[in-house]
Order: C-alpha cells, then sequence, then structure tokens
C-alpha cells in the first residue's frame, strides 16, 4: 500500500489529533483541562455528559477537516489508527465523522481512505488515559 499511494497516518489518539483539538476548544472556552478530564471520568459507556458531550461535537467537525486537509493530494491514503475514541463519543459526532470521512474517500479525486471500524459504539477509552 505504502509503495503505490502516499499514506497520511491520522494517530486520532494519543492527542495527536482529537485530544489536540479538544484542547484547544477546552483553552478557547475557559474551561481548565482537568475539568475536562474529570467530565470525561465521570461519564459512563454510552452515557456522556451533556456539557462535554457539546464540546465533542464542536471538536469532531474540526478535527475532520484537519484529517481531510492532511490527505488533500490526489491518491493519498488516510490511515485512521488508535481510533478508540471515535467509538466512545460514537452518539457525539464520532459515527458522523466517520461516514463522512468514508464518503469522501469514494469521491473521485478525494482521499482514499483504510480504517478499522471501532470494536464497539461504547469503548472504554478515556480521555485520561491518553494525556498529552
Amino acid at each position: 500500500m505504502t509503495a503505490a499511494y502516499p499514506v497520511e497516518s491520522a494517530d486520532l489518539g494519543r492527542g495527536r489529533e482529537f485530544l489536540a483539538e479538544f484542547r484547544t476548544l477546552a483553552a478557547e472556552k475557559g474551561q481548565e483541562w482537568e475539568k475536562v478530564l474529570r467530565a470525561d471520568a465521570g461519564s459512563a459507556p454510552c452515557q456522556i455528559k451533556r456539557g462535554l458531550a457539546s464540546f465533542v461535537r464542536v471538536v469532531w467537525p474540526r478535527v475532520e477537516a484537519r484529517l481531510l486537509a492532511r490527505a488533500a493530494a490526489p491518491r493519498t491514503v488516510l490511515f485512521l489508527h488508535n481510533a478508540g475514541l471515535l467509538a466512545r463519543y460514537w452518539d457525539e459526532g464520532g459515527h458522523d465523522t466517520l461516514v463522512r470521512l468514508q464518503a469522501a474517500a469514494r469521491r473521485k479525486r478525494r482521499p482514499e481512505a483504510m480504517s478499522a471500524p471501532p470494536g464497539s459504539a461504547c469503548s472504554a477509552v478515556r480521555l485520561a488515559l491518553r494525556p498529552m
């Protein structure tokens, strides 16, 4: 694959994509990162707290735009990995983001995409496990 196509690695965990945007949003809104982590830790799987969910719904479109910009060159493969946060925040935009990235990959002259689907819509991944 890498010999035939330029590959853009997109690490959605470990602070490289999703968490970087999330930290930026928290700073823009004047929220302490520790408060965000506490809200995440206090959210049960599939029951994300409303305030946290509202932030997540803003973060996913930013991540999507960032990924599409990185993979804008013709025939570029966007390789998503460490994507547990897509599953953790599935209902808060993770699903829609994944669907739009897949749709972009199918369009002519758009990024190619290859991703492993999340194992569960309710991943046990927590923000606190992914410090920067």
